[in-house]
């Protein structure tokens, strides 16, 4: 006898379908009704939000003003004597054992006048005036009007006031920390107005710098760190942007050799170029170097005296042909008169940035030349 057939199992798919016809045929499931639409309404046209978050390159310099102090009650404020590190370091002796110097160079007191006589602007009725100053503890402020409870007393009272140990404007191996609270700014104040502050911006007797002191404020200490790194970043970005033409006519007035500018010459001048551009922290006036590069890069005199001097050192240009004009050496003839007042460098720039139509174009055509 044949096999018989072995009727297959209906799938879990198969099952479902047959489920859903027979609800229908039941009735039970009912056709799907579109839903309807909603009537129009006017779309309100939602605001664009911006990233109004300014960029680190954006955030405005503090530049906290000379001797402007904020004190916060919750604050340490240090202030360190001025005497560079050099001298300090002749005043430290050696360890025999280590051959290292041992402390910190400074005197274990150093003490300062705490009276004296400073600006106060608040004075004359907000005018400004020179007042008299003393630091007594206890009293509102340092100015003398400020203290109208010891008017009264005599000068001999007011002396020995001055001399006590806790009015003493004493630093301790070379400096003198002050909390910011309510007797810490009477210490402050006295310390701001002294004329052996370094950052007093009006005093009335200039110290030496070595023997005053100041204050190792971190806001200025920050400020002053951003505004190098900013300064070093904007000159070196400048630097490498330079043309070889700007590079050489930067390098030569900044006393770099620009005589070899083979390809080997040029990397050489490349390198001197670049560490100009380059903060050095151990250079003491390495901002000043930075804002002097700057300054050079800059100024649209610079490209334009490299040419000309190019131009008469390599005999493209002559003042020798014919008296008291400038003339193209090869070809002997001249261009324009020269007023002899200054260097044909200095005096070609002048008439450059005045815009003078036959300067324009000399210095258009020596470009063209000099590469």
């Amino acid at each position: 006898m044949p096999a018989t057939k072995e009727k297959k199992a209906p799938s879990e798919k198969q099952l479902a379908h047959y489920a859903r016809m027979a609800e229908q045929r039941k009735g039970i499931v009912a056709t799907p009704v579109a839903p309807t639409p909603p009537m129009h309404q006017p779309q309100v046209q939602q605001p664009i939000k911006k990233n109004m978050e300014a960029t680190v390159a954006e955030i405005a310099p503090y530049r906290p003003k000379k001797g402007q102090i904020v004190v916060q009650e919750d604050k340490l404020y240090e202030f360190e004597l001025n005497i560079p590190e050099e001298i300090r370091n002749n005043n430290r002796p050696v360890d025999k054992a280590t051959g290292l110097p041992i402390g910190t160079g400074y005197r274990a007191s150093t003490s300062f006048p705490n009276q004296g006589i400073s600006w106060n602007p608040a004075a004359k009725g907000g005018k400004g005036d020179w007042e008299k100053w003393r630091y007594i503890q206890g009293q509102p402020g340092c100015f003398v009007s400020e203290q109208p409870e010891l008017k009264d007393y005599e000068k001999e009272e007011i002396d020995r006031m001055l001399g006590d140990a806790g009015n003493d404007l004493e630093f301790k191996d070379g400096k003198l920390l002050v909390r910011g609270d309510a007797n810490g700014q009477l210490t402050i104040q006295a310390l701001t107005l002294s004329d052996y502050n370094i950052d007093n911006p009006k005093p009335r007797t200039r110290r030496p710098p070595i023997e005053c002191f100041k204050l190792n404020n971190p806001d200025v200490i920050i400020e002053e760190g951003n505004d190098i790194d900013d300064i070093a970043y904007r000159t070196m970005t400048q630097a490498r942007n330079c043309t070889v033409t700007e590079m050489l006519a930067v390098s030569s007035l900044m006393g770099i050799n620009i005589d070899d500018t083979t390809p080997a010459g040029l990397n050489r001048i490349k390198y001197a170029f670049l560490a100009k551009a380059k903060y050095d922290p151990r250079n003491a006036k390495a901002k000043e170097a930075l804002q002097q590069f700057a300054a050079i890069i800059n100024n649209p005199t610079t490209k334009i005296k490299y040419l000309v001097n190019q131009g008469l050192l390599r005999g493209i240009l002559s003042t020798e042909q014919y008296p008291g004009k400038l003339s193209w050496a090869k070809l002997e003839a001249p261009i324009f008169e020269l007023e002899g007042k200054i260097s044909v460098a200095d005096e070609i720039a002048s008439r450059a940035i005045d815009k003078e139509k036959v300067v324009l174009e000399l210095l258009e055509q020596l470009e063209t030349e000099i590469k």
